[in-house]
């Protein structure tokens, strides 16, 4: 009630609920001089059903990738003419991409920036994964850049790499501003994201716009 009593003193005015359930649930009691837009930011069953739930009341539907627009489309063809793709960009791109001089010898820097988690991000792939660099006896450095609320998964990559850690084949800085995490981006080789889904995932574009080789999952949207 609080919410939309605040959003009718801010009248006429657009909405943006965003992906937060809470906020949208205001937009069926919304009058028609506050306009509503909605965003599905990911090719995930919570957001198509936000969008599934709540897009009648909205007057525009802000899709981040081809698929998702698809998709969204599909849930409700009445949704088709309220639907734009609008991709995601970054702020910050640099004027030129910082050369990498490695050798063969020299460590192959890995990087993942994000949320720690085994949902959707899929991290605890990242203990396989070291496991055959080094049956593969490849040279290389990872680091795991994020954090999450909840630990456990993070906590598992700490116990499960425990020797990698302390031997500085892997770190785990946890979570970084975000100026720091672009200069991390300079001096790494690859960029891994092991995701099950995703939107148009920003930290492939922020590693990409710093010279990172984008080694990623095959998902149906923003990836490709």
């Amino acid at each position: 009630e609080r919410r939309s009593q605040y959003l009718q003193t801010q009248a006429p005015c657009c909405f943006i609920p965003n992906y937060d359930y809470c906020a949208s649930a205001v937009c069926p009691a919304l009058p028609d001089n506050i306009g509503v837009i909605g965003i599905a930011h990911s090719d995930d069953i919570e957001h198509y059903e936000h969008v599934y739930r709540l897009g009648r009341y909205w007057n525009a539907i802000v899709c981040v990738s081809d698929h998702i627009a698809k998709g969204v489309a599909k849930i409700n063809p009445l949704f088709a003419d309220k639907i734009t793709q609008i991709p995601y960009g970054i702020s910050k791109v640099p004027a030129a991409v910082q050369p990498r001089t490695r050798t063969k010898e020299e460590p192959l820097r890995i990087i993942y920036t994000g949320r720690m988690i085994q949902h959707q991000k899929r991290v605890r792939d990242f203990v396989p994964i070291v496991r055959e660099l080094d049956r593969r006896k490849v040279p290389y450095k990872l680091t795991l850049v994020g954090s999450s609320t909840d630990e456990k998964d993070e906590a598992y990559l700490r116990t499960e790499l425990m020797k990698h850690l302390v031997d500085g084949r892997v770190s785990m800085p946890g979570r970084l501003p975000y100026d720091q995490v672009l200069d991390l981006l300079q001096i790494h080789d690859v960029l891994v994201l092991t995701s099950g889904w995703e939107g148009l995932p920003l930290a492939l574009l922020e590693g990409m716009a710093h010279g990172c080789v984008p080694v990623v999952s095959r998902i149906d949207s923003g990836v490709p």
